[in-house]
């Protein structure tokens, strides 16, 4: 959004979402704008192939986070700590208590209210507020904005965002009252249908079974992905084993829905250890007809012809039936295994609140963990609901507060739980990759760590090519350098990344085999991108590190601690660069003790056996509730 649109005195057309209900009305107007813009897809344009067809015969374009840098954290910080709990309260409670029962009929717990705004952050609050955002930052340099919200009840989100007067800038064309008018009639209709396919999604993938399952226990079940153990890098999926209970053998592996990697498959069966695909368990008869067609896609009918032709209800039915949805699939799994602790990975979605019910009210304990460096808030870990959450020190007890107040307890057990605790040993023998230690006696060695990227992100593909290209830059200043590239995904199987480098260049190194922990201790300075987990464990372990960041986070963290720590561009980076290398002042030894101990306890190789204490204690808590003088488990959490 340029000089040149600042001048433009033509109306602006903006979408807020392309569906397939409204489509007579966006291609008519983006016909009659000549083009103009949306902010997201909805559901029927999934296919990359209809939406380049759509962009092509229409003229519009997406709107992304990175055309206005740092607005995707305040979006964030709106939706999370306000105005979804603001919208959920004052709209929901007065006039949908039908739906409230709903929910509670499904289970009569209170974290499904919680389910159900978190639901309601992912599906709608939190991309109405990115629009609202994004318009005011439009009206910058608009003088006219023809707006076609979703839905009519944009009016209701005004007060509650800071858009000063950037609304006057902005109309709302007659002919969306058509297109809010076929949706109030049709998406109730389509509710149905929606959760009747959800009914025949779960048949197809599963199947039917006449007999009622016998649920299996055990002490201990582990979230896994579907893509199964990570070979490239196999402490993430084995990081917590010990001879004891969670030994690999004792440890019920919980596949989310299917194991995609034969290779992983091999492995569990070969070494005997437990593993469960919960997407492919079978459903029993009585509980598909009871649950699935008379009580889910019954009720959802029900609510739906009830609430036929109110827009404003219909808004709550798809988070709803997403809540249940994922309900059923826990209640499912539940029916053939119950570990008496879950431990959940990387896990903030819905999923692990409904699980953290069905546990609740049989008195297990669900446990899950801070997997990286959260320097801000933003959507993936808002409304934690496991029983204990471990977080990494200090500074992000205090940051997740509210995010965590669903939690019954806060457990610090310090940074890295994926493989600090090796960098730690490492550090402490003076061991370095032996490829690096020779280097190391005639060149000093610089970490080029990325983080992952993707389109409409704090993070895109054009700010890692930028940083890709700063290490180029900092190689070619320094010929007493190499600069060391890890990259964190697949980027360099991609078009326009190898190209980057010049394969005679011997002082740029594109590291694939060496892990970042065992790389970490052969570094003289570590550049990284963002706010990336990297960055933190660098300190930790006393490199020196520098945080690229174009995303415009508003109060970077370690900004405060010094002005080498962060570069806001290219051009700056490589002057703090400069000064790191020519001995120039970092940081003050107690600064730097201060962000260690602050944001990640203590660098000491036991992060893993703290997370593991966690464990056994919640594990001793729900074994003694039989007991009768032990308080039950969940009353008890608070002790760990």
């Amino acid at each position: 959004m340029g000089q040149k649109q600042r001048s433009q005195s033509n109306p602006l057309l903006v979408v807020e979402r392309l569906v397939l209900m409204s489509l007579p009305v966006w291609v008519w107007l983006a016909w009659r704008y000549r083009g103009g813009y949306f902010i997201s897809w909805g559901r029927s344009f999934n296919l990359p192939v209809i939406r380049r067809l759509v962009t092509k015969l229409t003229g519009l374009r997406q709107l992304r986070y990175e055309e206005f840098p740092g607005i995707l954290y305040e979006v964030q910080r709106l939706a999370i700590t306000r105005v979804n709990d603001e919208f959920y309260d004052q709209t929901l409670r007065k006039q949908a208590s039908p739906l409230v029962s709903f929910l509670y009929r499904f289970r009569s717990h209170p974290l499904m209210e919680v389910a159900m705004r978190r639901a309601l952050l992912e599906a709608y609050t939190l991309p109405r507020v990115k629009a609202m955002i994004m318009l005011r930052e439009l009206a910058r340099y608009h003088q006219k904005i023809v707006f076609v919200p979703n839905d009519s009840l944009y009016v209701e989100f005004l007060p509650m965002l800071p858009l000063g007067g950037a609304w006057k800038t902005v109309c709302i064309p007659r002919i969306f009252q058509l297109g809010n008018l076929m949706g109030a009639v049709f998406g109730s209709l389509g509710l149905s249908g929606f959760a009747m396919l959800h009914i025949v999604y779960l048949l197809l993938q599963r199947g039917l079974v006449f007999s009622t399952p016998r649920a299996k226990e055990c002490a201990v079940g582990f979230d896994c992905y579907d893509q199964g153990i990570h070979w490239s890098k196999p402490y993430h999926d084995s990081f917590m084993y010990d001879d004891r209970e969670l030994g690999p053998q004792k440890v019920l592996h919980v596949i989310r829905t299917r194991l995609r990697d034969e290779k992983s498959r091999q492995h569990f069966i070969d070494s005997h250890v437990p593993f469960v695909e919960a997407g492919r368990l079978p459903i029993p008869i009585s509980y598909f007809l009871r649950r699935l067609i008379v009580e889910f896609w019954g009720g959802i009918t029900f609510l739906a012809l009830r609430q036929f032709g109110k827009s404003r209800m219909q808004i709550f039915l798809w988070p709803a039936t997403s809540v249940v949805f994922s309900l059923i699939k826990a209640e499912l799994l539940e029916m053939y295994h119950r570990p008496k602790v879950f431990i959940g990975r990387d896990e903030y979605g819905i999923s692990h609140i409904v699980r953290t019910i069905l546990y609740d009210e049989r008195h297990g304990v669900t446990i899950g963990f801070s997997h990286g460096d959260e320097t801000f808030l933003y959507l993936t870990n808002s409304y934690l609901c496991s029983h204990v959450f471990c977080v990494w020190g200090e500074f992000q007890k205090k940051l997740l507060k509210n995010n965590t107040k669903h939690c019954r307890s806060i457990a610090v057990i310090g940074a890295g739980i994926y493989g600090l605790d090796l960098t730690y040993r490492h550090v402490q023998r003076g061991a370095v990759p032996s490829r690096y230690a020779e280097l190391r006696k005639r060149y000093r060695i610089i970490g080029a760590l990325p983080s992952s990227y993707a389109d409409d992100f704090y993070i895109t593909r054009d700010m890692t090519v930028r940083f890709y290209q700063s290490a180029i830059a900092i190689a070619k200043q320094h010929p007493d350098v190499v600069v060391v590239i890890k990259p964190k995904g697949q980027e360099f199987l991609e078009p326009g990344f190898c190209e980057l480098f010049n394969p005679s260049e011997s002082r740029i190194i594109v590291e694939e085999n060496e892990s970042t922990y065992d790389l970490i201790p052969a570094l003289d300075l570590i550049f990284c991108i963002a706010s990336c987990t990297v960055g933190l464990e660098g300190l930790m372990a006393g490199c020196p590190v520098i945080y690229l960041d174009e995303s415009g986070i508003p109060d970077h963290p370690y900004e405060r601690y010094g002005s080498c720590l962060v570069a806001r561009s290219p051009v700056e980076l490589l002057a703090k660069v400069n000064q790191v290398l020519e001995g120039k002042k970092y940081i003050d030894t107690e600064v730097w003790a201060h962000i260690r101990n602050y944001h990640g306890l203590t660098f000491d190789g036991k992060v893993v056996e703290r997370f593991r204490n966690v464990i056994y204690n919640a594990l001793e808590l729900v074994i003694n509730k039989a007991d009768g003088r032990q308080k039950p488990a969940y009353d008890r959490i608070g002790s760990i």
